[in-house]
């Protein structure tokens, strides 16, 4: 039986961790950033090409958590955050990073609205491959974008969970969907995202390959925070999306959940 997130067992677990961790940030000190992750803001699912598990926000909902999130916390970019970690600058508390995966056309037409209404930021993480197909974002929609001040990511050319395919497969995916997306922007792109991004869906190899490409970050969507010790290249973000009750987001929020990132990194040390 697969445990969601929205399971009991799993909101028990996440109670009972919640403790420890307001404990650790509150107490020892040891908090850090949150990055959050999006994919598409829509009232009505939109088709994709791997979007299976993949729920759709409606913009209503994006727009209340948005609302919740800047009475309480400050924003960055992850282009300052990726600066702050690697020149061990003082990271501020209560802080969070937004960012969007796969670059759906509805991150221009419905969360840029939503972004702009409350002066935010944000990067958008693109596979070159998609730019201009049905539902997904086109050159004008990216420039626009980039334009309102959100940075555009990398995130390969076609989509492949990089640990599955041969090094230079790979290695095409990497280096062209960065190529590609700065022939669009006219400037370079410096922040990537593994395609799916669990610990098992890229490899130390596939890190030094996006390392040697060019870029000076990279995300995951391993949970938890991220501080002066977390690598660059593999950055930790938390997923939210039209699945997650408000009570599902606060714990997620809070670093309920965080304990599941713990353990496919103790999981992943121990193969």
């Amino acid at each position: 039986m697969k445990i969601t997130d929205n399971s009991t067992l799993r909101k028990i677990i996440s109670l009972c961790y919640l403790p420890w961790v307001v404990f650790k940030e509150k107490i020892l000190g040891k908090g850090g950033v949150r990055i959050l992750m999006f994919h598409s803001v829509a009232a009505t699912h939109v088709s994709g090409f791997d979007n299976q598990g993949v729920v759709d926000i409606n913009p209503n909902y994006f727009k209340r958590l948005i609302r919740y999130l800047v009475q309480r916390y400050r924003f960055i970019s992850l282009e300052e955050l990726t600066e702050m970690i690697e020149h061990k600058i003082k990271l501020p508390s209560r802080t969070l990073v937004l960012t969007f995966d796969d670059g759906y056309a509805n991150n221009y037409t419905e969360a840029l609205p939503i972004l702009k209404e409350y002066q935010l930021r944000a990067t958008i993480f693109m596979p070159s491959g998609f730019v201009g197909k049905p539902n997904y974002l086109d050159t004008e929609m990216i420039n626009k974008l980039v334009a309102e001040d959100l940075d555009i990511g990398g995130h390969t050319v076609n989509h492949p969970v990089l640990s599955r395919i041969d090094q230079k497969t790979a290695e095409v995916e990497i280096t062209e969907g960065k190529t590609e997306l700065e022939k669009v922007l006219g400037k370079p792109v410096n922040l990537f995202a593994y395609p799916k991004g669990k610990l098992t869906d890229y490899s130390d190899k596939v890190v030094q390959m996006v390392e040697k490409a060019g870029f000076k970050a990279a995300c995951t969507t391993v949970r938890g925070t991220n501080t002066w010790h977390t690598p660059l290249f593999e950055l930790r973000r938390i997923g939210i999306d039209g699945s997650d009750s408000f009570f599902n987001f606060w714990l997620k929020l809070h670093g309920g959940y965080d304990w599941t990132g713990s353990l496919s990194r103790l999981k992943h040390r121990l193969k």
